[in-house]
């Protein structure tokens, strides 16, 4: 048995079996598959390696040093490391060994090797790349108007593009702001306000647009009868159609740039870094707030995950490094929004 790295995956389903769901923290039924799946490969590159282990309680920290180390020699990337390390600590947890996986820049023997990039530094927005977006996405309403709209829904809420299939539009109208609940990102809720200005008239007829296509009260942006996954498929046919994607340089993430990059200039009146503008002409504390209030539309919990949109805030730095959360209306995008299904 003791040299069967079946048994042994078998005792790992088990532990999986029974902790995967029910100690998932709100976690997405997909998270948890691949939490399931990167554990599996663990313990088979484990395996590999030659540590025959006799069972999951057999693990010790430097079997997950081992696997780690193979996977940053072979190339893998920062954020697979941190996700596979992040998986072993939730199973050591599992098995009663919490605290055998140590940092996860400790982990490894070349440390640069695990650490993730959180600050860019280029513009991945259209115009950054020379693209009109208002005419690639009037080159999408003419191959489908429900795409068309979702690429708008995309640009002017910084949605996200399941986000943008699945909103349900009249449910999601608040008037004030869009409650984002459906298709979200590990299933975190969110609000996205209406601007001011013409950025808020814009939104509105987008929206409005999104309305006048649903029939149904309780309906998505994707048409009745057509399931998610086939509708997936068209959109990306139309993608690569008009020439979004990749390979052109540019791909419908980029909207989420677009707005982000955008929506700071429009709070702090100044350009971000990343579109020539000056970090240091503007306070640490505008930065913060505007940064924690595109965090939040973006749907994120972290400041610092803005730097990746919009770069480096004053003096350099991972803008909300240290700092607790400013109290503004924004944090109720927090909340779970209790609408009708």
């Amino acid at each position: 048995m003791s040299n069967d790295v079946g048994y042994l995956l078998r005792q790992v389903g088990e532990v999986v079996r029974e902790n995967n769901a029910t100690n998932a923290r709100g976690c997405s039924f997909k998270t948890q598959v691949e939490r399931k799946n990167r554990i599996f490969r663990f313990f088979r590159r484990l395996w590999g390696l030659g540590f025959k282990i006799a069972g999951p309680k057999s693990l010790g920290g430097r079997h997950v040093r081992a696997v780690l180390n193979d996977m940053a020699a072979n190339g893998y990337s920062s954020s697979e490391l941190q996700s596979v390390a992040s998986d072993m600590r939730t199973f050591c947890r599992w098995i009663g060994k919490d605290g055998i996986v140590g940092s996860t820049a400790n982990l490894v023997s070349e440390p640069d090797k695990i650490r993730r990039q959180y600050v860019s530094e280029d513009d991945k927005s259209w115009t950054s790349q020379g693209v009109d977006p208002d005419k690639i996405i009037e080159q999408a309403f003419e191959e489908s108007e429900r795409i068309g709209v979702q690429l708008n829904l995309c640009r002017h809420f910084g949605l996200r593009v399941k986000e943008s299939m699945l909103l349900k539009p009249h449910i999601a109208d608040q008037q004030h702001f869009l409650a984002v609940n459906w298709g979200t990102k590990g299933g975190r809720e969110r609000v996205v306000p209406f601007a001011s200005g013409d950025q808020g008239e814009r939104q509105r007829k987008v929206i409005e647009h999104a309305k006048s296509l649903v029939t149904l009260p309780n309906a998505s942006t994707i048409p009745q009868g057509v399931s998610l996954v086939k509708w997936r498929a068209k959109f990306y046919y139309v993608m690569q159609k008009i020439g979004v994607g990749r390979e052109h340089g540019f791909t419908v993430h980029g909207l989420r740039h677009e707005y982000a990059n955008d929506e700071y200039e429009k709070k702090t009146g100044f350009s971000t870094g990343l579109r020539g503008g000056n970090p240091d002409a503007v306070s640490r504390d505008a930065d913060y707030l505007a940064r924690q209030e595109i965090a939040e539309a973006l749907g994120h919990t972290r400041v610092q995950i803005v730097s990746m949109y919009a770069g480096k805030g004053p003096d350099g730095r991972k803008s909300g490094e240290g700092k607790k959360p400013a109290l503004n209306w924004m944090n109720l995008g927090t909340l779970k929004v209790k609408l009708e299904p």
